[in-house]
This record gives structure tokens, sequence and C-alpha cells, in this order.
């Protein structure tokens, strides 16, 4: 019975209740929203502050770890929490661990001293824990450098965390956004080039505002053969590439949308 009253508990908070999902820009007033801080660091911080678009390009990836004190899944997890904060910190992943229902058993200090390295955060009111829905734990979800949410599961798969951290930290490397140069005044794609290629043709994406994006290599059937990305950029400029090494020559299109936008280019694999 207890089982049954926390899935409805859950169910009616996702449809009433979540305030962001997959996809989902964090808002300007919710990054501003400060964290209390009760272990492995002092004070608060925000998530504006880990936001590289208002602190001169220093980007990061969050990853938010959602745990009561008494959930011994979420005990079991931190081992792996301290081998990614070991593997990827220095790349520009922040972990934080945010926990609620302290002292049964663990305080907020004594769950920090089980292991972990990253800031421990007191969120017994469910303040955080209610932007993305309440439900089991433990919760994850991810975050990526355009504060956009990429990730929000209950569980935990060590592997699969792993997998989605690291490629979201190779985008944060490799997309180009330039700060420092005027905002574009329209929607652009400039000319694919070397055009034909062989393999790999590069491209530069010019927004004139915040926009999700998704860009695609299509084939003359219209099958997506290649994702590029899916996700929310910022207003300016910026650089993809795509290796065709995988496909057979012929000819394809670059097709690029936002919600208010779309263009397509052809492009020409020469092998």
């Amino acid at each position: 019975m207890k089982h049954f009253i926390t899935t409805i508990s859950f169910l009616i908070t996702m449809i009433f209740g979540q305030s962001y999902e997959i996809g989902s820009l964090i808002s300007i007033e919710d990054q501003a929203v400060e964290f209390n801080v009760c272990a492995n660091d002092t004070g608060s911080f925000s998530l504006s502050d880990f936001n590289g678009a208002s602190n001169d390009g220093d980007y990061h990836v969050i990853w938010m770890v959602f745990f009561t004190s008494w959930c011994t899944y979420c005990q079991a997890e931190i081992p792996a929490i301290v081998d990614m904060y070991n593997n990827f910190h220095d790349q520009g992943l922040i972990i934080l661990s945010i926990g609620r229902q302290w002292n049964y058993p663990y305080d907020c200090q004594g769950w920090a001293d089980l292991g972990l390295l990253n800031p421990v955060i007191d969120d017994d009111s469910t303040a955080v824990w209610s932007w993305f829905g309440l439900g089991y734990v433990p919760q994850s979800v991810i975050i990526d450098h355009t504060m956009t949410v990429r990730y929000n599961d209950l569980g935990f798969d060590a592997a699969e965390t792993a997998a989605i951290i690291s490629s979201l930290l190779d985008e944060m490397s490799t997309v180009s956004i330039a700060e420092n140069e005027p905002i574009p005044n329209q929607f652009e794609i400039g000319p694919p080039f070397p055009n034909p290629f062989n393999a790999r043709i590069s491209w530069t994406l010019e927004l004139e505002r915040d926009s999700y994006v998704e860009a695609n290599i299509i084939d003359l059937s219209g099958k997506i053969i290649s994702k590029i990305t899916e996700q929310t950029l910022r207003a300016g400029s910026h650089s993809f590439s795509w290796n065709g090494n995988d496909v057979s020559s012929g000819v394809y299109f670059l097709d690029v949308a936002t919600p208010f936008q779309r263009k397509t280019h052809k492009i020409i694999l020469l092998k």
C-alpha cells in the first residue's frame, strides 16, 4: 500500500508540480536561487555561478543528485559519485548532492563523511527538488553548459550517467560560443565548407536569440543519417562539423531548425 501511495503521489506531482523537463532552459530567476551548503564547503551559491554566459566563459556541466538520509540506494551510489568527481571535476563537472529528511540516521555532515568530496546541499524544504518533480530517490538531474536540462531520471546507473556527463563535457569543449562578438541580427547558417568534401565538413550557425536547436544530416529519402546537436544554444555564433567517414559518397542535406526558423543546405560527399 505504501508503494502504491508513493507512486500515485509521484504521478500527481509529475502532472501538476514539475517545472522543468528535459530540454527546458533553467530560468534566470531560478539560476539566481541561493543553495544552502551544509557540508564540504561553506556559505551558499547559485546555478548562475556556473553559467559561463555570465562568468566570462567559465562554463560547467552540473549533476544534481537528490537523496534522503535514510535512502540505502542513495548511500550505495556514493563511491560512483566520488569516482566521477575524480574523473570529471577538472574538466568542468560540478556535482551537487542535494539532501532532505535529515537524521534518519545521517545529518548533513554525517552524509558527507561517508566519503563525498563535492558540496552537499540542504534542501529539506524540497524547494529545489520540486523543480524536477518529487518522486523516488535517488534521482539525478544533469544540466548542460547552456543551463538546459539534459537528463532527469529516478534510480542510478553509473555507466549511463558517466557516458552522458562525458558527452556533455565534450559538447561544452567543442561548441564555439563567441562571447565578445556582436549578437547576430538574424538566424543564419554559414555555407558549409569545403563542399564537396571528403570526409569532414564544417559550418557556422548564427543565432539572434537563445534557441533550442536541432541539427541533422539527412539523405535524399529524408532519413536522418547523423544527429549533430539537440540543445538550447545562446544567442551568438556557434561552430559545428560532421565527419562522413561512415557513409557512402552522395548528396546529403544539413537541416537546422529552431522553434522559429528552419534552413537546409545541400552537401556533397565525395570519397
